[in-house]
C-alpha cells in the first residue's frame, strides 16, 4: 500500500460509498417492477485504525447511512419518495498477524474477530400516508448484535502485491422487532501495481453470499442471494496521506425470489496517517529534507550509478547500505522506520543506493535480488547482516550485534 499502515500508529479515513438499484431480479433473470421503485443509498463512514503492536490492530468503522426510495403507490397511481437516514451499525474489529515472514516475498496472514454493534436505527414500519412500509432494507442499522470472523492474506512479489481476505458475519438473532437478518460471507482475490511514484492500480474479484432473513420466525423469500463484482481501483498518495476510488461493476448476480439489484456501486476513501510526533513524520524515500537533519546522518549516494560500498563506510559508525526503488511498495512501506532509527542513534549512518530501472548495473555489480535491501556494516567495516524486506526488527538486531562489535 501507498500509505504505511505498520509503521503509523494510528491512520484516519473518510470513506463515500454510492449505491444505485434500479433495475429487480428473480433468480438470474431481470423482472419489472410493478412500482418502479428505485433505491439509492449513500454511506459516509468514519474509520478509525490503531496499531497496539507490530503484531495487533484494531479497527472502528462508524457508518452514517442517507437512503432514499421513490415508488409508485399501485392504488392511487401517486408516486412518493420514502427518505432515510442516521447512523448505521458501529463495527469494530481487531486483527492479530499471525506469522513473521523472513522476505517480503513470503506471504502474510492475519485473523480478525470482530462486533457488529445493534447503533443504527433498525425502525422496519414507517405511515408515509399510503399505509406503513414495511421494507428492513432501507433501515439504517439492522438492530441485532453481529459476530464478525475474518482472516486476510498479502505478498509482495516485487512490484505487484497479492492479497485475499475473507469475512464471516454471524447474525445476532432477532431484533426488538422480531426481525432476523441473515448471515453473510464476503470474499476478495486481488492484486495491485505500482506503475509509478505515489500512484498505484488494483483489480479484484468480490463475492457477497447472503441469507434469507426471517420476519417473526417466517423465511422471508425475497432477502438473500449471490453477487460477484468486479472492483477496479486507482489510488493516489504517500505514506502520509492518499485516496482511492473504486467502481464495483457486478458480473453474476443470483438473486432469491424478487429484488432490486445494484447496477454499479462507487466508493472514494481517504486516509492520513498519524505517527504520534513530528520526529517520526513519514516522508518520501528520496527527499533530501531528510538528508539535511541535524542530528541524522541520512545521504543518498547513488541514482543507478555503480558505486563501491567500501568507499562509503563511515568511520566510527555502524553504516547501513539501503538498496530501493521508486516503484517499490515495500521500500516506501520500510523507509520511514529506517529513518528513524538512524535519527535515534547517532552512531549509525544510512546511506541509500536507488537502483533505477531492473536490471541496471549496480543491480548486477553487486547481486542485489529484491527491493528494499538492507546490508549492515560494523564500525570495523565488517558486513555482519544482510536483510531483504520491509523487516525493521531484523535490522534492529542487526545494528545491535554491529554496536557491540
Amino acid at each position: 500500500m501507498l500509505l504505511n499502515e505498520e509503521s503509523n500508529k494510528l491512520t484516519v479515513g473518510v470513506s463515500v460509498e454510492h449505491e444505485i438499484f434500479q433495475d429487480a431480479m428473480s433468480g438470474m433473470t431481470l423482472v419489472s417492477s410493478a412500482a418502479e421503485e428505485r433505491t439509492f443509498f449513500r454511506t459516509t463512514s468514519l474509520n478509525l485504525h490503531y496499531y497496539l503492536s507490530s503484531r495487533l490492530s484494531v479497527n472502528a468503522v462508524v457508518p452514517y447511512k442517507n437512503i432514499t426510495s421513490p415508488k409508485t403507490d399501485l392504488r392511487t397511481g401517486i408516486r412518493f419518495t420514502r427518505n432515510y437516514s442516521g447512523l448505521g451499525d458501529v463495527i469494530l474489529h481487531n486483527r492479530l498477524l499471525l506469522n513473521e515472514p523472513k522476505s517480503d516475498r513470503n506471504p502474510r496472514f492475519w485473523l480478525g474477530l470482530g462486533l457488529k454493534l445493534p447503533t443504527g436505527d433498525s425502525r422496519p414500519d414507517w405511515d408515509w400516508g399510503f399505509g406503513n412500509s414495511h421494507d428492513p432494507v432501507l433501515q439504517p442499522g439492522t438492530g441485532s448484535l453481529d459476530q464478525i470472523f475474518s482472516t486476510d492474506y498479502l505478498q509482495n512479489l516485487g512490484d505487484i502485491r497479492l492479497f485475499g481476505s475473507a469475512l464471516y458475519r454471524l447474525s445476532g438473532g432477532e431484533n426488538i422487532h422480531n426481525y432476523k437478518f441473515g448471515n453473510e460471507f464476503q470474499y476478495t482475490l486481488g492484486t495491485a501495481y505500482q506503475p509509478f511514484k505515489n500512484v498505484q492500480i488494483s483489480s479484484q474479484i468480490n463475492g457477497i453470499y447472503t441469507g434469507h432473513d426471517y420476519d417473526k420466525s417466517v423465511n422471508v423469500t425475497n432477502t438473500g442471494g449471490k453477487w460477484i463484482y468486479l472492483t477496479t481501483g486507482v489510488k493516489f498518495g504517500h505514506t502520509e496521506f492518499a485516496y482511492q476510488a473504486d467502481a464495483h461493476i457486478p458480473v453474476y448476480r443470483r438473486i432469491n425470489n424478487s429484488q432490486l439489484i445494484a447496477n454499479y456501486i462507487f466508493s472514494l476513501r481517504m486516509w492520513y496517517a498519524f505517527n504520534g510526533s513530528s520526529s517520526t513524520r513519514t516522508l518520501p524515500a528520496s527527499t533530501t529534507q531528510l538528508e539535511k537533519g541535524a542530528t541524522s546522518d541520512i545521504k543518498t549516494i547513488s541514482l543507478g550509478n555503480i558505486i563501491e560500498l567500501e568507499e562509503y563506510l563511515v568511520p566510527d559508525k555502524v553504516t547501513l547500505f539501503e538498496f530501493y526503488s521508486d516503484t517499490c511498495l515495500s521500500c516506501e512501506a520500510l523507509a520511514p522506520m529506517l529513518h528513524d532509527l538512524v535519527r535515534s542513534n547517532p552512531n549509525v549512518a544510512l546511506r541509500k543506493i536507488n537502483i533505477g530501472q531492473k536490471g541496471s548495473p549496480i543491480v548486477r555489480r553487486h547481486n542485489v535480488t529484491a527491493t528494499p535491501e538492507v546490508r549492515i556494516f560494523n564500525r570495523q567495516k565488517q558486513l555482519v547482516g544482510t536483510v531483504v524486506g520491509p523487516e525493521i526488527d531484523l535490522i534492529q538486531l542487526a545494528v545491535v550485534k554491529a554496536l557491540n562489535q
